[in-house]
């Protein structure tokens, strides 16, 4: 995958972005204890073609889509 990175152009990495959701509030209301979780907990659901073509996938972790791409625009959602 550093491949990938390394080939990539200013362009693609300009506009890769992704959804991600907070795991731990799939299906439950968001508490004010919780609102300030760590991202970790967050799982890619949906990303750009250009972040696709550059190894993001949805079901990956947060943690390990910036990782791989530190540039990558997240919003996270199911969160307070």
């Amino acid at each position: 995958m550093q491949l990938r990175l390394n080939t990539a152009t200013a362009d693609q990495i300009k506009n890769a972005w992704a959804f991600a959701v907070d795991k731990d509030h799939v299906g439950k209301r968001a508490r004010m204890g919780n609102a300030w979780r760590h991202l970790n907990h967050s799982v890619i659901t949906a990303c750009s073609k250009e972040a696709k073509n550059l190894g993001i996938q949805a079901g990956m972790r947060y943690e390990d889509a910036r990782t791989l791409l530190p540039e990558l625009k997240v919003l996270v959602y199911g969160r307070h």
